[in-house]
């Protein structure tokens, strides 16, 4: 047995940008089976949005790390640094800070797209290899403890 395919599936497959992931959404009857809760897009629609906005980077050559500010807000340690990927500078600052409190133990956040498409959820914006996010923490990590991290701080890493 064929299942027959609404105009919203019809479009929904073809839809190749967002403006065209919403034409697509528009075609739906209210309370038609695509939406969730509240009329929110489904899963199926944020999964194609999120395909189209998420910046992929493959495994680089060579992590810069520069434009460093710390904040040290009393016990807690923390910053934000510009991402350069080879030849590839990330535009949105990644942050990092020490978890728990007073350890040296770093944890680098990617930025997010936070409610997308009025979803209730946050997804990361980036999607870098995890042995470059290991990398990066690792000698953040080893700097921190020797605490030749400051403001004018700058680092190369092989990978």
């Amino acid at each position: 047995m064929t299942e027959t395919k609404t105009p919203f599936m019809l479009a929904l497959e073809k839809a190749e940008t967002s403006q065209e992931i919403r034409a697509a959404i528009m075609l739906l009857p209210s309370g038609d089976e695509p939406l969730i809760n509240n009329g929110l897009p489904s899963i199926e629609v944020v999964e194609k949005w999120l395909e189209e906005h998420v910046q992929v980077f493959p495994e680089p050559k060579v992590i810069r790390l520069t434009n460093f500010r710390q904040i040290i807000d009393g016990r807690k340690w923390g910053g934000e640094f510009t991402l350069t990927l080879d030849s590839i500078t990330l535009l949105k600052k990644i942050s990092i800070e020490n978890w728990p409190y007073n350890s040296t133990l770093i944890k680098m956040y990617l930025p997010m797209f936070c409610s997308p498409l009025g979803v209730p959820a946050s997804y990361p914006a980036i999607d870098i290899p995890q042995k470059v996010i290991n990398l990066i923490e690792a000698r953040l990590r080893i700097d921190y403890k020797a605490g030749t991290i400051n403001d004018d701080y700058s680092v190369l890493i092989d990978v």
